[in-house]
């Protein structure tokens, strides 16, 4: 792998996961669900169609974050003609575009943020009225999409501080993925730095 493949793998992986992101952000739910009660043909066509986005987002991750070799040597067009890049090149690539995919979602991963800094003086009422009630908290009830979005925000809000702080396993396994192997047959492990976190 040249120095140009390893920087076009590392913008395919940022905008990858950028996009991967937005996509499953964007999940228009209950499209098929409108009527009132839904049918049971309407259920199955909202989990297929739930499916199918997940297995496009899934697909698009795969090619653009975890398989992006092929793809980076198309974009460009460098049949090893240039230099070969080294391990810690790949390291120190990957490491500053992971944190830049990182601070792409931290503004939109704020608010969240900020949600959870306030659950535990939100968290204590709905404690007291499920304790003196007995009763599921109406704070609680609520569609499943809005569960669907919750998820998503602190899916989204993991990844953005995982990726802010350098993402050090997805960079192990990315360098040790694309070091050229050795030419006994085996990889050459003992050129892959350690990731230290």
């Amino acid at each position: 792998m040249t120095k140009m493949q390893a920087i076009a793998g590392t913008v395919l992986t940022v905008l990858g996961i950028y996009a991967v992101v937005i996509l499953l952000g964007a999940y228009p739910g209950r499209h098929f669900l409108s009527g009132s009660p839904p049918t049971p043909f309407a259920i199955v066509l909202e989990v297929v169609f739930f499916l199918a986005y997940v297995a496009f987002a899934a697909w698009l991750a795969y090619v653009t974050i975890l398989n992006n070799a092929a793809l980076a040597r198309v974009i460009t067009d460098d049949e090893d003609t240039g230099e070969p890049a080294e391990a810690p090149f790949l390291v120190r690539s990957l490491r500053i575009g992971l944190i830049l995919a990182g601070l792409m979602l931290l503004p939109r991963s704020i608010p969240f943020l900020l949600k959870v800094l306030a659950l535990p003086f939100v968290l204590r009422p709905v404690i007291n009225e499920w304790v003196v009630s007995g009763v599921l908290p109406s704070a609680l009830r609520v569609p499943w999409a809005q569960w669907y979005t919750t998820g998503f925000e602190l899916f989204r809000a993991v990844l953005m501080v995982y990726l802010v702080v350098g993402a050090p396993r997805l960079v192990r396994s990315q360098v040790r993925r694309t070091v050229a192997p050795a030419p006994d047959g085996g990889s050459d492990r003992s050129s892959v730095p350690e990731v230290q976190p």
